[in-house]
């Protein structure tokens, strides 16, 4: 699959097909099989068509992953996914990421996000004259990012997440500003959640 906007993505699955007695065609579920995937993606703009107009989701993604199954069910896999000028926004929300960049990778059923970075942006002056002059000329307030690593097992639903946040606004408006430095833990095993911090 290939195009100019979107980008390109090469698949390909393999197993073993069986003939039935009826002259049909069955599958074994403990046979071996194969996936691989080959991605370049040169912007993620259309994902717009499953997630709505409420979030918009951009940037360039690559992919190479392998995965291979065992006769118990379980998966081996292993590959690297990698992002940049990723974008988040969500205007209702007050939620805009951007310049993204992602490092990621496969291991077995396990996705491991080694790290996915948003760096702090300013976009909205504020109108008190003491927080402008603040965010504008002081050192402690520049160099902020939001980072996010982590595991998630992809067939159990359940991992950890910790996020980083270092001199990262969270509220942006001309009335109101709040920058935040801090480490939170998302740990779940769904539907449970448990946040600390």
């Amino acid at each position: 699959l290939s195009s100019r906007r979107m980008g390109r993505i090469h698949a390909t699955a393999t197993t073993r097909a069986h003939a039935t007695a009826g002259g049909g065609i069955a599958l074994n579920p403990a046979d071996a099989k194969s996936v691989t995937l080959d991605a370049e993606v040169g912007d993620l703009g259309w994902t717009s068509l499953l997630v709505g107009d409420a979030l918009d989701i951009g940037g360039a993604l690559q992919a190479k992953v392998k995965l291979d199954s065992r006769p118990d069910g379980s998966w081996v896999s292993g590959g690297t996914i990698t992002g940049k000028n990723l974008r988040v926004v969500m205007i209702d929300q007050g939620v805009r990421l951007l310049d993204g960049t992602l490092q990621a990778r496969l291991e077995n059923e396990t996705l491991v996000l080694e790290k996915l970075e948003f760096p702090a942006r300013l976009r909205a002056e504020p109108k008190e004259w003491r927080t402008a002059e603040w965010i504008n000329t002081n050192p402690d307030a520049k160099g902020g990012s939001l980072v996010v690593s982590g595991n998630w097992n992809l067939f159990q639903s359940n991992g950890v997440i910790n996020i980083k946040l270092y001199r990262f606004p969270i509220l942006q408006r001309a009335d109101r500003y709040a920058m935040m430095t801090g480490d939170l833990k998302v740990d779940a095993a769904l539907p449970n959640v448990a946040i600390g911090g």
